[in-house]
């Protein structure tokens, strides 16, 4: 067997182990009582009829699913075990994507691709991320190997389950348009009339009930943060793993990071006085916070951001013009959403390491080997901090 697929077979014997002997039976999350399980039943008691004006802020088929298999007698527990699924099912992906490229480099990628920190941190619950994603992680292999009704298809499903999978869309239609197929590009561009005709439906990006819920905030409009945090994520998880001189890296930071602190300190990216939907929230950011002062949350920040800037500067060739064209294009749906969680840019990071896997597998640096066992080590600890 090749080691990419032992790889992916070790981390799925790992999640399913830890969903049996504990994720899948632990208590709701807060997120998970106050508006997944409320949705699902919602759905279950009202099937065959599906609703499409609902109390939750994303598209009816993740929940239809859910609620179908609850409808058939399916627990909480099996229903969390679909998403854990959902979380093997995007190392498979990228096993099959480095197929043939394997090595213990490759299978280190693979157990990587499964191990953004909130993602895998939500592996065991009701969330729908891991379902879109490996969805667009199967759209974007589709498309490598030229399966393009295929990947429309898959992708016209995962725009209906979260609104973030129109980003893959996006970013193959650019593609296209770059490389001047204008038949491809409107081929992609397909894939996003489901979306289209719910959000004409709703009149907005989010189903009217949920607009009209007591939760306290407009959910509608456009967040000034969200290009912001991306960048931040980019200069976290992203970069790193880019073969970019450092002298380019530091004067990219040095010129970016006067314009992201003040675009930190315009929009309190970083202000934990204000509630969890107004500023960045995520591992990153309470990691940055236990410094208890908000000039140096700022300045870390900004730094990253200005760092994560240098994914414009390096060098190109192939795999940085489709990274490029892929953070364009998911910076369209998180800047539609108006919260700023560090788990809404799941599908950003975790496209562009499979984007970036011929440069990480081919690379030789112990330092990107670290950083990597690194990125492994912090998901699982982040993971068990919030059991």
């Amino acid at each position: 067997m090749k080691r990419v697929w032992i790889a992916a077979a070790a981390y799925a014997a790992v999640l399913l182990a830890l969903g049996a002997l504990h994720y899948w039976r632990a208590p709701l999350g807060f997120d998970e009582a106050h508006f997944y399980a409320p949705a699902v039943d919602y759905f279950a008691a009202r099937l065959p009829h599906v609703p499409l004006d609902y109390p939750m802020p994303m598209p009816p088929l993740g929940l239809l699913i859910q609620g179908s298999l609850a409808r058939l007698g399916a627990s909480v527990a099996m229903l969390r075990a679909l998403t854990t699924l959902a979380a093997v099912g995007i190392v498979c992906v990228t096993a099959a994507l480095l197929a043939e490229r394997d090595s213990w480099r490759a299978a280190l990628l693979v157990v990587m691709s499964g191990c953004y920190p909130p993602l895998l941190a939500n592996a065991f619950s009701l969330k729908h991320h891991e379902i879109a994603i490996v969805l667009m992680a199967v759209a974007y292999l589709c498309a490598q190997r030229g399966r393009r009704w295929t990947a429309v298809l898959i992708l016209a499903a995962a725009a209906i389950i979260h609104q973030a999978a129109a980003a893959m869309a996006i970013a193959l239609a650019l593609r296209a348009l770059l490389r001047r197929m204008p038949r491809e590009m409107v081929l992609y561009g397909l894939s996003l009339v489901p979306l289209a005709a719910l959000v004409l439906y709703w009149r907005g990006a989010v189903p009217p009930a949920f607009t009209a819920a007591a939760i306290g905030r407009p959910v509608q409009g456009l967040n000034p943060r969200a290009p912001l945090g991306l960048l931040v994520m980019a200069g976290v998880w992203i970069v790193p793993l880019l073969r970019v001189p450092w002298k380019r890296a530091l004067t990219t930071t040095a010129i970016a990071v006067p314009f992201t602190a003040v675009w930190t300190y315009a929009t309190r990216l970083m202000d934990r006085t204000a509630t969890i939907n107004d500023y960045l929230a995520g591992p990153v950011a309470t990691l940055i916070a236990a410094s208890h002062s908000y000039a140096f949350a700022i300045a870390a920040a900004a730094l990253l951001a200005a760092f994560g800037a240098t994914l414009f500067t390096t060098p190109r060739n192939d795999e940085i013009d489709e990274l490029r064209v892929w953070t364009v294009a998911a910076a369209g749906p998180v800047v539609a959403m108006s919260v700023t969680y560090e788990l809404y840019f799941a599908p950003f990071v975790t496209i562009a390491w499979l984007i970036l896997r011929r440069s990480i597998v081919a690379s030789r640096s112990r330092m990107m080997v670290a950083y990597e066992l690194l990125v492994i080590a912090a998901a699982f600890a982040f993971l068990i901090a919030k059991a």
